[in-house]
């Protein structure tokens, strides 16, 4: 589950749905018309990350079962036990409760809700592939929409990109140092411009 979320970009309602016949071909996600938001349907690759994870249902789930399966309690030797009905998709509660307990496993001080999960892989996509390439696999009608997904870049972050430009097409800058030593010499150029006026009086 959190795997398909944040690898996958899968909405909860995609979740839900997902049955083997959505992952029949080797290395691709099938987010189909009657499952997407707005019918747009979508093709999404296995990302490394993922592919175990794939190989897995794909040997394990038949082509009408549901990823997630329904699960019913069945009076039993032993008491209620559950049972897996893969032939009904599991409750969409059952996958926010699920997301919130691995989020506590995890240490994360705040309740973590599966759209989260998709947000993380918008953000990533985005920052390895390109806007263009999120708004495609997250099934996005408009690219605002991608961009509203994204978190703002970090400080170090900015420094990276910006030791990649240059205005004048000579060398880029070499990373933070740089405005600390362009400052040390407009500091030096202004005293001697200081001592040179007081030379002339």
């Amino acid at each position: 589950m959190a795997f398909l979320a944040t690898c996958a970009g899968l909405r909860c309602s995609e979740l839900r749905v997902l049955q083997g016949l959505h992952l029949a071909r080797a290395g691709w996600i099938l987010v189909s018309a009657e499952m997407a938001k707005g019918g747009r349907e979508r093709w999404i690759p296995v990302m490394v990350d993922l592919a175990p994870i794939v190989d897995e249902i794909r040997d394990t789930t038949g082509h009408e079962d549901f990823v997630l399966p329904a699960t019913s309690w069945v009076e039993s030797d032993r008491g209620l036990v559950p049972v897996e009905r893969p032939e009904r998709p599991c409750d969409r509660k059952t996958i926010w409760r699920t997301t919130k307990r691995i989020g506590r496993r995890a240490g994360i001080g705040t309740d973590v809700h599966p759209h989260q999960l998709r947000h993380a892989f918008a953000d990533r996509v985005t920052r390895m592939a390109g806007l263009h390439a999120a708004q495609a696999l997250l099934g996005h009608a408009s690219i605002q929409t991608t961009e509203a997904y994204l978190t703002k870049p970090s400080p170090d972050e900015l420094v990276e990109a910006m030791a990649k430009v240059t205005i004048t097409g000579g060398e880029p800058c070499a990373g933070a140092g740089v405005s600390s030593r362009l400052e040390e010499d407009r500091c030096r150029e202004r005293a001697c411009v200081r001592q040179g006026g007081r030379g002339g009086e």
